[in-house]
């Protein structure tokens, strides 16, 4: 076996970086927009749902991904991703109990999908094995 990676999950890793990149420059720029100008009624709506259409991007990627490997890399990665949905969704759960009770600081929703993409890639590197 080479240690090469296939031009399959090369495309996939790139497709990922360019749509986490979109997502980053969508919120950056959305963010300083809203800022600096006063919009409001169905605009507002709009534009602030633009960085979430690089995250449906991103997930429509993933699911492509998962369809067209097989079955052992398929359940690799379903494991893998639904370990990193259970860690963020444990971690969002006992930080806003934690807030809740006036124990830590208030954070922003919007840390929830960098959040799971730290956990996703923290289960990349600790889950090796499909079973």
């Amino acid at each position: 076996m080479t240690d090469a990676i296939r031009p399959d999950r090369r495309a996939t890793g790139l497709s990922h970086v360019f749509w986490a990149l979109v997502y980053s420059a969508l919120l950056i720029g959305v963010t300083f927009f809203m800022k600096h100008n006063s919009v409001q009624g169905p605009a507002l709506w709009a534009i602030a749902l633009l960085p979430s259409l690089p995250v449906a991007a991103l997930m429509w990627a993933t699911w492509r991904s998962i369809r067209n490997s097989d079955e052992y890399l398929r359940a690799l990665q379903t494991k893998r991703l639904v370990c990193a949905a259970g860690l963020a969704m444990f971690v969002a759960t006992a930080w806003g109990l934690l807030q809740n009770l006036g124990a830590a600081p208030a954070l922003d929703p919007l840390f929830a999908y960098p959040a799971f993409s730290f956990a996703y890639g923290l289960m990349c590197l600790v889950v090796k094995d499909a079973r």
